[in-house]
């Protein structure tokens, strides 16, 4: 997974939690799985100011500094150290171009 935190809006991560329920509690993968989505979520709710409180180890996980990048992402938001991800764009270039061409024709832009 990429060291940023996902911010799911309520009803998008019930979805998940429905997901994560439909999985076999007697697969060790999918006990593993369950066990890493679900170990640091954690709900928060918006200030007046309309800030949101971030758990230490959270913070700890992506790296989170003084500064910070919030990418929207369609169904959450990512929060990132931006020099972890310059290092993850970097990594993205890695990618075959005929793999990424046709997931894009996929998608209708």
């Amino acid at each position: 997974m990429d060291a940023c935190i996902w911010v799911y809006p309520l009803i998008q991560w019930l979805e998940i939690e429905t997901s994560l329920r439909n999985l076999s509690s007697l697969s060790k993968i999918h006990r593993t799985f369950v066990r890493n989505t679900a170990r640091y979520a954690t709900p928060s709710t918006y200030d007046k100011q309309g800030r949101i409180t971030l758990s230490p180890s959270l913070i700890e996980y992506s790296g989170l500094d003084k500064d910070v990048l919030i990418i929207g992402m369609v169904n959450k938001m990512e929060i990132w150290n931006p020099s972890h991800l310059d290092k993850t764009d970097k990594e993205t270039i890695k990618i075959d171009p005929t793999a990424y061409d046709e997931l894009a024709e996929k998608i209708t832009l």
